[in-house]
């Protein structure tokens, strides 16, 4: 037994072997039927589209004790394309051609040599045009009739296996001076072996974004998707999906084949090519028309941006799905508040003092978040009332908050509050103000302002000392501290020896009298004090007499 190998890549179709014994002149011969194996050598499973197919090798073992013609023929299975046909001859007796009619279909015809070489018709036959996934089925038939000797020299065969396109082939030379004709009325011999091979289809889809232009809120923004396919297969009914984040509103999404359909939030666009479209556009193409998406955006606007991530799938496996997710972002234009503050200083303790925050848009729109302006009020000072024209102001303990009732804050407006606190405590008072908004601001150096005033004790005051240190009244002040009255008496001049010269001091009744006896005048000093406290300042007044005796 000889043992003949035939090797072929098929990426899609079917094999089909003739084998054809050879006898003496004239001499009818009944071929046996040869054993058939069909093997996956190569790639398995294989993807669709890709750069290289997969191998499959068939062994035929002869029983004939002479040369067999042999005839390959492959055509791809339903559904399928062959993209790249190619023929490699690997013995110079083989003779290969490639269908005019139909370029994925092909023939190899060997001689009838006894020892024929292993032969590879089509060494790399990639696939296109596979929906999803499947199989693909290699068959490979036997198919012969008895044959006699002829002296013609030509043979011809035509390719009618597997349901095939005929196709004719002639000019092959054998190795023998006799050729062969079909033998009359001889049943033919068939045998067929058949494997399968997976073919798996992967399409890397590439989904990326172009973000909008800085947006004022409550207006209109588009953004853009662009779809791509990196192959290697084809992608079937596809989608892109986004999910529209809180505070956007959908105003139009899709243009050209791009059909999209709200659901809420949740937005599903299909590609639906119209039937007349060509075949092509129904699968994924390289690149795709933009998929634009316009919303409308909140006002106020929250956050600094808004992002839109889409997801694009497909019926088709993707290896990579990280790079089919792809966010837009919509960057929206910020507010820009300010707030400063005033007050009158000094402040006697106890004493009002009166604070005026002042609040300003400096920005390049309206704000019509809500604006919250929080006055942290000094220690020891007293909330007394908080008035402006449309806020409503409330205290507790040290914090006055103020919201604005009215809608929005336009671009230029400044607007007042007073503040008014009873201030208990001496001492330099320092007020801290913010003003805070739910819109978006990205400059904030300006939000707060603080300002400081110095409390100061209130001056005692009482009644001045008289002329004479004869009736001095030591009481209280007017502000109700007790009085200390003094008093110091010393001589104008030294004394003579043997003069003697004093005062005499006498209190009754909140009065203070001085007295002077001797013989010489005298310095009379009086010096009135009261203490002081948090609110009043210590008192002191002081005079001085010069008195007779």
């Amino acid at each position: 037994m000889r043992v003949r190998r035939l090797v072929g890549s098929l990426a899609a179709g079917a094999l089909a072997v003739g084998l054809v014994g050879l006898g003496s002149p004239g001499q009818a011969v009944t071929p046996t039927a040869p054993d058939l194996t069909v093997t996956v050598t190569g790639a398995n499973p294989i993807i669709a589209g890709g750069a290289t197919g997969t191998e499959f090798t068939m062994v035929v073992t002869n029983p004939n004790n002479f040369a067999v013609p042999v005839a390959v023929a492959g055509v791809p299975a339903t559904g399928l394309t062959l993209t790249k046909v190619s023929v490699k001859e690997l013995t110079p007796t083989t003779d290969c051609k490639l269908s005019p009619s139909d370029p994925n279909q092909f023939v190899c015809m060997t001689d009838g040599d006894k020892t024929p070489q292993p032969q590879s018709p089509v060494p790399n036959t990639p696939i296109s045009g596979l929906p999803a996934k499947g199989s693909l089925t290699v068959v490979a038939e036997y198919l012969a009739e008895p044959w006699v000797r002829t002296s013609t020299k030509s043979f011809c065969s035509v390719a009618t296996i597997l349901g095939a396109t005929p196709m004719s082939y002639c000019g092959l030379t054998l190795d023998a001076p006799q050729e062969l004709a079909p033998q009359p009325g001889a049943s033919p011999i068939y045998t067929e072996k058949s494997t399968s091979v997976d073919v798996k289809a992967l399409a890397d889809l590439q989904l990326t974004s172009t973000g909008a232009a800085q947006t004022d809120p409550g207006r209109q923004a588009t953004v853009s998707f662009q779809l791509k396919d990196l192959g290697p297969s084809a992608a079937w009914h596809f989608k892109v999906s986004f999910t529209l984040p809180d505070g956007l509103t959908l105003e139009s999404a899709g243009s050209g084949w791009w059909v999209c359909t709200p659901t809420g939030q949740k937005v599903e666009c299909l590609w639906s090519p119209p039937p007349t479209a060509p075949a092509s556009q129904a699968a994924l193409t390289p690149t795709f028309d933009a998929l634009p998406v316009t919303v409308k955006t909140p006002n106020p606007a929250l956050q600094a941006d808004y992002g839109i991530t889409a997801v694009a799938t497909s019926d088709t496996e993707d290896p990579t799905p990280a790079d089919a997710t792809a966010t837009a972002a919509i960057p929206m234009t910020p507010v820009d508040l300010a707030v400063s503050k005033s007050a009158g200083s000094p402040v006697l303790v106890d004493d009002e003092a009166t604070w005026t925050l002042q609040v300003s848009n400096v920005g390049t729109i309206e704000d019509a978040g809500k604006v919250t302006v929080t006055d942290t009020l000094p220690a020891g000072a007293v909330f007394k009332s908080a008035t402006a024209q449309g806020w409503n102001c409330a205290a507790q303990g040290q914090k006055v908050t103020c919201e604005h009732t009215h809608a929005g804050l336009p671009v230029g407006a400044v607007e007042d509050i007073v503040v008014v606190s009873r201030m208990t405590q001496r001492g330099s008072a320092l007020n801290k103000v913010v003003v805070a908004t739910t819109s978006y601001e990205k400059n904030t150096a300006n939000n707060s302002a603080e300002k400081s005033v110095s409390v100061r004790r209130v001056e005692q005051t009482a009644a001045s000392l008289p002329s004479s240190p004869r009736r001095i009244l030591s009481g209280k002040t007017d502000e109700g501290q007790k009085l200390t009255t003094r008093v110091r008496c010393t001589p104008v001049k030294s004394a003579v020896a043997g003069e003697v010269s004093y005062c005499k001091v006498r209190r009754a009744d909140g009065v203070v009298r001085v007295r002077v006896f001797g013989s010489q005048k005298m310095k009379v000093t009086v010096v009135q004090t009261a203490k002081g406290n948090d609110r009043l300042k210590p008192f002191l007044q002081r005079k001085t007499y010069i008195v007779k005796p």
